[in-house]
């Protein structure tokens, strides 16, 4: 077999035509037969061979001689002309047959011919992104899967919460109802009137206070059936306004949101006015429904609402009285405006151990005259029929304030509405039979 042609630095592929061409490696009788002939470089160098030939990479600078040493890769040594010695070191391979030299291949490794080398590199890129993509979906889904597990975790303690406070409810409605019973007359000594510490239930627990409604000025009382003013009602009204700092003439627009006709009072506001706001709203032109009701009327604003809080309130029924029993201080003020300050004072102290048992017991306890004819007397009364119920539910972290108006009337005591402080306002809802 001839000799590969020399070119200068480097060697030309001997059989350059078939050098791309993949190489059959021998069987394994063959290696096995020849592995005991073999010494440890030349093993070395067979094992080289197969490797070069099952991966089936040639390089253009290696020449092939099969007819020597089992086939196995010779590069021609320095005995050889036109064939660049090594830079002096040691032999890269040793042994009595071959002398293996540097040599500078014929092409830069980035041109040499290998086959499949690319393919098997877009495959490891491929398989990469794979990985990477099924990285980023599978930290998508957990993360996805913690956020409906607190989703689902909240809604289920808010519902819990919930049904907490709505029994809070109820047991305020047994009280009363017991209550109602075994009395005559409400006052601020009774059992429903005292603050509980919270009560467990089920997995949460439950705060409730109860208020009588009916120890605030009832302000659908301003107009009468007939859609008359109700002077009586007004006069203490303003006289109360005016304890809290508010002008009188805030009643005005309360009225006209109270009657029935288009015809402003002096200082008032009917239908144009609320048309023209932004946006524009129909006034009711009728009662009340809710106290928070009372910011759509003109003037009352959040703050004005917010000093009214505990001295009025909106009721079904505009012939309620205010019990004297449970009335602050000042509500007592406007509904006896002749009464010293003294006598109020010594009146709402010794209530609480002995409550005022009607108007007679009243006129004594404030100092009245038995001639005294004090209009104020007219619109008491110590027994009451609306309350309100206030509850707190806990269950973990999660709470749930509801605000619930009730009727005890007749032996019995029904819920009249019911509002969520702590959630929409859609919560607010209307109960049927009240």
């Amino acid at each position: 077999m001839e000799d590969a042609p020399v070119r200068h630095g480097h060697v030309v592929a001997h059989h350059e035509e078939s050098y791309r061409q993949p190489l059959i490696g021998p069987t394994a009788e063959s290696l096995r037969a020849e592995r005991s002939n073999l010494c440890p470089t030349q093993r070395l160098l067979r094992r080289l061979r197969l490797l070069l030939r099952n991966k089936t990479c040639f390089a253009p600078g290696f020449a092939w001689d099969d007819s020597a040493y089992g086939a196995l890769p010779r590069i021609r040594t320095q005995a050889e002309p036109g064939y660049e010695e090594s830079d002096g070191r040691a032999p890269l391979l040793a042994c009595p047959e071959v002398r293996v030299v540097r040599m500078t291949p014929a092409l830069p490794i980035n041109q040499m011919y290998c086959d499949g080398t690319a393919e098997r590199g877009a495959a490891l890129v491929t398989v990469l992104l794979a990985i990477t993509l099924l990285t980023i979906v599978v930290v998508e889904f957990a993360y996805s899967t913690q956020i409906d597990h607190h989703l689902a975790y909240n809604s289920l303690r808010s519902l819990q919460a919930t049904y907490v406070a709505r029994s809070g409810v109820n047991l305020a409605l047994l009280v009363l109802q017991k209550d109602g019973q075994d009395s005559g007359l409400d006052a601020l000594n009774e059992d429903w009137a005292r603050v509980l510490p919270p009560l467990p239930v089920g997995e949460g627990a439950v705060t409730i206070r109860v208020t009588d409604e009916q120890g605030k000025l009832n302000l659908n009382v301003l107009r009468n059936n007939n859609g008359t003013i109700n002077m009586q009602w007004r006069q203490v009204a303003e006289r109360l306004f005016m304890a809290r700092g508010l002008e009188p003439s805030l009643l005005d627009p309360l009225l006209d949101w109270l009657d029935v006709d288009d015809f402003p009072e002096p200082r008032g506001a009917e239908k144009n006015y609320y048309l023209n706001l932004s946006p524009p709203y129909i006034a009711r032109n009728g009662a009340l429904f809710t106290l928070g009701e009372l910011g759509r009327v003109a003037g009352f604003t959040a703050a004005i609402q917010a000093r009214l809080a505990d001295v009025v309130s909106v009721l079904p029924n505009n012939a309620t009285k205010i019990n004297e029993n449970t009335a602050p201080r000042e509500v007592l003020a406007a509904l006896f405006p002749s009464v010293t300050p003294d006598a109020l004072e010594a009146f709402v102290a010794s209530r609480m151990t002995t409550p005022s048992h009607g108007r007679n017991d009243l006129r004594e306890r404030l100092g009245l005259s038995p001639q005294a004819q004090e209009e104020g007397l007219n619109l008491t009364n110590p027994r009451s029929e609306f309350f309100s119920v206030v509850t707190l539910a806990a269950v973990g972290e999660t709470r749930q304030l509801f605000r619930a108006i009730v009727q005890r009337r007749a032996g019995e005591t029904i819920l009249l509405s019911w509002q969520s402080l702590i959630g929409p306002p859609s919560d607010e809802g209307e109960i049927e039979g009240g």
